[in-house]
């Protein structure tokens, strides 16, 4: 059963911020944190196209149909070289950053499963992976990489954008790049014009290294994840909570906003549908945040789920979890004061014998307990 918890309102700051993260597990006195090679097994990320959603679950990209939310249907799958930690999808291509420093290229459509046609090494571990056609922007160790895509099936790389020390996490808007860069010392938020995907220039800066010092332990093993929509970046930052940052004016970026979210989870899943901030908690919950007025975000309840929330992708009125361990599921917040999952497809190594048939799951109803100290928000999540 899942469950919304109200946490109440949290006092806002201006602090700082992280993105994406692995299980780390040392730190090097005179570098970043160099991440140990983990595979997992839990479902870590995903991504949506059309009737499909495409799922990192280990060592595996799976095809699953969703064309019918309560009767899910795991339909193709194909092998990737040790785990995910970043998946986009565009125009029947799949891209996977493994944890092997790879950048894997299936594809894949409504009538076709998953096939591997072509891969590129990345600049060491990366991140994320954005989809800028023909080109893909890859947030990895040493920077942005920018990986041509004119002939998918032969890749090349077009750009190395440099940060440093390390590309924590990139988000796109338009033909602009908002990157978190930094561990422990030169942290800072970047504004990127990738017009010329080929020549990356730096628009604007944000220093953040005098806004909050932080837990040099802890830093190895959380990294924040940023989301940019309509100007706003916004970045759950596992040891700072939710960060809301103006990114409207790119030479001038600003930090608005701190929301304290105490127990982001390592991946610091995130989401945003309208006035609404979805982000994924370490206590196995999704928090829901109000940013109506950006300045002043507030948390109204929480969705409780079996696992660790790793990605989070809104559809409509459709909530799709990658759930770590305890699989994928899909929640319909159609009305937010009554929630309902509508299946899930439960992480499990033998996928081939779940193939082809659906999860035969009921819906379970979600109950609701508002905030106590606004207004709720209106039922149905603007899109």
């Amino acid at each position: 059963m899942i469950q919304l918890r109200n946490r109440g309102i949290a006092a806002i700051g201006i602090r700082s911020l992280f993105v994406v993260g692995f299980s780390c597990s040392y730190l090097l006195a005179s570098e970043p944190p160099r991440i140990p090679i983990t595979c997992g097994d839990g479902v870590a990320r995903l991504a949506i196209s059309g009737s499909r959603a495409y799922v990192g679950s280990g060592d595996r990209l799976l095809q699953i149909d969703i064309s019918d939310p309560s009767a899910l249907k795991v339909v193709g799958q194909a092998e990737i070289d040790c785990g995910t930690s970043a998946l986009a999808v565009d125009d029947g291509l799949v891209f996977v950053v493994s944890m092997k420093s790879k950048l894997q290229i299936y594809r894949a459509d409504e009538d076709t499963p998953p096939h591997e046609i072509s891969s590129i090494p990345t600049r060491g571990s990366g991140h994320q992976v954005s989809v800028f056609a023909p080109y893909v922007i890859l947030c990895v160790y040493k920077g942005m990489q920018v990986v041509d895509l004119n002939d998918p099936t032969a890749p090349v790389e077009a750009a190395m954008y440099e940060t440093s020390p390390v590309c924590l996490d990139i988000a796109l808007e338009g033909s602009k790049a908002i990157l978190l860069e930094g561990w422990i010392e030169g942290e800072a938020l970047q504004s990127v014009d990738i017009s010329a995907p080929w020549s990356p220039e730096l628009l604007g800066k944000l220093d953040l290294r005098d806004i909050e010092e932080i837990d040099l332990e802890r830093s190895s093993h959380f990294k924040p994840n940023i989301k940019v929509v309509d100007g706003y970046a916004y970045v759950a930052d596992p040891q700072r909570g939710l960060l809301v940052f103006d990114v409207s004016e790119p030479s001038m970026p600003a930090l608005l906003a701190r929301h304290e979210i105490a127990d982001i989870s390592i991946r610091a899943a995130i989401e945003v549908a309208g006035r609404y901030v979805f982000v994924g908690s370490g206590d196995s919950s999704i928090v829901m945040v109000d940013v109506s007025t950006p300045s002043q975000p507030f948390e109204i309840g929480r969705i409780e789920t079996p696992g660790n929330p790793a990605d989070l992708v809104i559809r409509g009125d459709l909530l799709f979890v990658a759930d770590g361990d305890a699989g994928f599921r899909v929640i319909d917040i159609s009305d937010l004061h009554s929630p309902v999952e509508l299946d899930a497809v439960a992480e499990s190594k033998s996928w081939n014998a779940q193939q082809g048939m659906p999860s035969n799951n009921p819906p379970k109803p979600v109950g609701w307990r508002q905030g106590d100290a606004h207004e709720g928000p209106a039922n149905k999540p603007r899109n």
